[in-house]
């Protein structure tokens, strides 16, 4: 009886040496596996951050030049020619204000309505602010502004540029020559002798001026 109980005793000690050894490997085996899983995620990580300081590098390598043309400019003040130019405000004001007008701009509009009257409100009047302003038309993508700051000057010649300049930016599509002379009639000027002024662009050398002026100071827009 105690035979066979040994002898079954060492049938279950066999078996179960044998299972472990069996389990062994496999175990192993899913082992490496998750090592190699592991593994290839490092590498696709390192890969990553790979590319990403490449990309760094190339973004950096643009900005440099931009960085060291922007220490390059410095700020160099510069004259400009204001005599006759039309203004607002007293001419001993403390800061004189330019600008560069084109009258189809969508933004120099937008000025008109919301910026220059609290300029106007806020510094023109008192005396703080000497406003002026200078022709910028831009016939490529404004082919008829040119003849509306021409419009202007001629107004200008009876004493009335700022109510034209006003006139234009409030119709800015009413800047056709005959459209300029009605507007120079509603405004009690002569509208003959307004006219005369722009048929003969009098004042075509004046606007060119202007540009040319802006230009030189890097105005490239309006």
């Amino acid at each position: 009886m105690m035979s066979r109980t040994l002898t079954a005793g060492a049938l279950a000690l066999g078996l179960t040496a044998l299972i472990g050894l069996a389990a062994a490997p496999a175990a192993a085996q899913s082992g490496a596996a998750e090592i190699e899983a592991l593994k290839d995620e490092v590498e696709a990580l390192r890969d990553g951050q790979a590319t990403i300081q490449k990309s760094l590098e190339e973004i950096l390598s643009i900005l440099e030049p931009l960085k060291r043309r922007t220490q390059a400019q410095k700020f160099t003040p510069r004259d400009i020619e204001l005599a006759g130019a039309a203004s607002r405000g007293a001419a001993e004001a403390p800061v004189t204000l330019v600008e560069f007008t084109d009258y189809q701009c969508p933004f120099c509009r937008r000025h008109f309505f919301q910026t220059l009257p609290q300029i106007e409100r806020e510094f023109v009047s008192s005396g703080k602010l000497r406003y002026v302003v200078k022709e910028f038309p831009i016939p490529s993508l404004h082919p008829q502004a040119t003849k509306a700051s021409e419009g202007a000057l001629c107004a200008g010649e009876q004493g009335a540029y700022w109510a034209m300049h006003d006139a234009i930016f409030k119709a800015p599509k009413q800047v056709a020559p005959e459209q300029l002379a009605d507007t120079a009639a509603g405004l009690g000027l002569d509208a003959a002798a307004f006219a005369a002024c722009l048929e003969d662009g009098r004042y075509a050398a004046r606007v060119r001026a202007d540009m040319a002026a802006g230009r030189a100071l890097g105005v490239r827009g309006t």
